[in-house]
């Protein structure tokens, strides 16, 4: 197996846009669940985060639905996800870190502080 294709463990923190119907926040996930598995990766864990104000103005809105994913993923298509995700219209902001395991439980606190 080359570098490129091997498998990793993934953070991503996803910024929905916080006025999405339940059906069209369930569409939303769905998309990036569709992102993900089309580059051969496996969604492990969500933790759903709510909606939070956003510290400054994105595309006119001041509020997001925060959801945190945990994928596995082959390292080659991670620029793919990232381009794909830049197109999805309800997504507001993404970013996708590499991650050391899974956790049970999380909270949004844990994830703010320094």
């Amino acid at each position: 197996m080359s570098k490129q294709q091997r498998v990793r463990l993934y953070e991503g923190m996803y910024i929905l846009k916080s006025t999405l119907g339940e059906e069209a926040h369930q569409k939303a996930l769905e998309r990036i669940f569709g992102i993900i598995t089309a580059q051969g990766g496996e969604v492990k864990k969500l933790f759903d985060m709510g909606r939070r104000r956003l510290a400054y103005e994105i595309k006119e809105n001041r509020e997001g639905h925060y959801i945190l994913i945990f994928f596995e993923a082959p390292s080659s298509g991670l620029i793919e996800i990232n381009r794909e995700n830049g197109f999805h219209e309800d997504l507001l902001r993404s970013m996708i870190i590499t991650a050391e395991v899974v956790p049970e439980e999380i909270s949004f606190k844990q994830l703010v502080q320094v």
